[in-house]
């Protein structure tokens, strides 16, 4: 016990700065401590401020070293140049030193990551060229950051994705960045330096600082836009962006390129906008890409982007084709008076232009499609034709006027039809395979067998006819036979009756139009289509748009008064 009035004994100095260095540990061991749980949740590095030591060669735990080219030195930043060391936090950061010229750096591989998934990382950098001697020497000393995506190790790798270089000479401490979507569970971070020249002088330095490296997951987006747009203007939207764990998105950078000098051309950068309106050159196709702007709140607020895509959506600017072809007679002469109209939308053209017509609705879309002629019968319409790009030919057959044949589109059926049948199926209408209207004819679909079948009419030729022309539309796909089918055209005309070849239609895999000239028959006769199958079946034959009446041209009679 100590008697009253005594003096308490003092600590022994050397006591209480060891009680201090032992205090000191421990927060310098609890700061440690959440460092690294800190970095193990957002930031995935490790000994990411070089804060946690450094091995025998200088180099900071955990990370490995690499010298391509040059001689180099590593070492602790701190104990190099004490007590002015170079650092952004904590107090050191990671020295490369050389007088000569060199390519050097170091990396460090960072496994249980997510294949498929991006990430993204920076490293503070810090050059200078020949120090201390003044003046700066930017150009000298590159300054990198890649990620090996498949976590290999050779910095020279063509699997690495580099950050652009940065190639300013001293200060300010530059974040320089990159990201990549990882192909493999675990990846490689590198930070790397190429010095271009070597020192000048034997009194000065190539320097190189690193600090506050970081590699998290980072943030998606995608850009999205119409695959065709008949304005050279049209929207472009990157609105699903989704954020990295520890932070949110503030910023959003957008690409482009075309499909001529396929160079990505950066459109929208660092915007908080996500959507806006682009205008391209009809007749290219543009394709876009976009990548989001984390800050991680979780991680000294610090910034990453995410990694660009390949592409994400393509755009061809286009007008609207419509549709466009012509408008002739049964003998396929150019037509001047016809008006071809897209049914619903107000639009038409007419055939002026030595019968062709050229006529786009509003928009596009799929659409009936009609045409009318002075003088001639209409058509039916032809119906769905889409109308997107390039433009849709369309040719129209107006009937005469005076066609003497019943039913010849097929849209009553067979009625005033009569058939023919050898062994092979009846003729009937079909609704799949059709010219205009809702039917054609077809002859021979689904036989199981050889023979012949077809349609015939009966009608009157009138002998004032100008040039009887019978013209109809036929296509017969072909179904892979021995090349035996033919499709026939006769008339059974005459006292007593005969039957006459009329022609023999060649084979057309598209609706084909083709006429024929009856100016040599009048009065009652039988017309006749005549599908003939031998051995196996070589094509179906479809039928639509018949028509039988006189030629354009030809004779006007006129009556004039009787001069007394």
């Amino acid at each position: 016990m100590r008697s009253q009035g005594e003096e308490p004994k003092s600590v022994p100095l050397s006591l209480r700065a060891v009680q201090l260095l032992a205090a000191l540990l421990v927060v310098a061991s609890l700061l440690l401590l959440t460092r690294s749980a800190g970095s193990s949740g957002v930031n995935l590095t490790r000994n990411w401020g070089f804060e946690e030591g450094f091995k025998p060669n200088g180099v900071g735990l955990e990370w490995q070293p690499f010298v391509l080219t040059g001689n180099v030195t590593f070492a602790d930043t701190i104990e190099y140049f004490w007590p002015g060391a170079e650092h952004t936090e904590g107090d050191t950061s990671q020295l490369i030193i050389s007088k000569t010229a060199f390519a050097a750096g170091i990396y460090q591989r960072i496994g249980s990551v997510t294949p498929g998934v991006p990430y993204a990382a920076k490293a503070a950098m810090l050059t200078f060229f020949e120090s201390p001697a003044p003046p700066t020497n930017h150009g000298s000393m590159q300054k990198l950051v890649g990620i090996d995506p498949y976590g290999g190790t050779d910095p020279n790798s063509p699997n690495i994705v580099w950050s652009p270089i940065d190639d300013h000479d001293e200060g300010p401490w530059v974040d320089v960045r990159v990201a990549a979507v990882a192909r493999s569970s675990t990846i490689t971070l590198f930070v790397r330096v190429n010095c271009l020249e070597p020192a000048s002088d034997p009194s000065l330095d190539n320097q190189v600082f690193i600090d506050a490296v970081m590699l998290a997951q980072a943030p998606t987006v995608s850009a999205s836009s119409p695959p065709i747009s008949y304005s050279p203007t049209f929207l472009v939207s990157w609105d699903n962006g989704q954020a990295a764990p520890g932070g949110s998105i503030v910023k959003y950078d957008v690409q482009y390129k075309n499909d001529v000098d396929h160079t990505w051309v950066l459109w929208q950068d660092k915007t908080a906008t996500t959507s806006a309106s682009f205008t391209g050159v009809v007749g290219r196709t543009y394709t876009f890409r976009a990548r989001a702007h984390q800050r991680y709140s979780d991680w000294h607020n610090i910034r990453l982007f995410g990694a660009w895509s390949d592409g994400d959506t393509s755009t061809r600017v286009t007008a609207i084709g419509g549709v466009e072809g012509y408008v002739r007679d049964n003998r396929d002469i150019p037509m001047l008076g016809g008006t071809v109209t897209i049914c619903g939308t107000g639009a038409s053209a007419d055939s002026s232009d030595g019968g062709r017509y050229h006529v786009v609705p509003p928009q596009h879309g799929t659409y009936d499609v009609s045409v009318i002629c002075d003088g001639y019968r209409s058509p039916p319409e032809v119906c769905d034709v889409d109308v997107y790009e390039p433009a849709v030919e369309l040719d129209f057959t107006a009937y005469p006027r005076d066609d003497v044949i019943s039913n010849g589109d097929f849209e009553d059926e067979l009625d005033d039809w009569e058939t023919m049948v050898g062994s092979m199926v009846v003729p009937t209408v079909v609704t799949d395979v059709v010219r205009s209207g809702g039917y054609s004819l077809a002859l021979g679909k689904e036989s199981p067998m050889s023979g012949y079948c077809g349609v015939t009419q009966t009608l009157n030729i009138r002998a004032t006819m100008y040039m009887p022309t019978l013209s109809f539309w036929y296509r017969t796909p072909s179904t892979g036979g021995d090349g035996e089918d033919s499709l026939e055209v006769g008339i059974y005309h005459g006292d007593p009756w005969t039957y006459h070849v009329l022609s023999t239609i060649e084979p057309s895999q598209q609706w084909t139009h083709t006429y024929l000239d009856l100016s040599s028959y009048t009065g009652t006769a039988w017309i006749s289509f005549n599908y003939r199958r031998e051995g196996s079946q070589d094509f179906i034959v479809y039928l639509d748009e018949v028509s039988l009446g006189r030629a354009s041209g030809g004779p006007l009679k006129t009556y004039l008064p009787l001069v007394p």
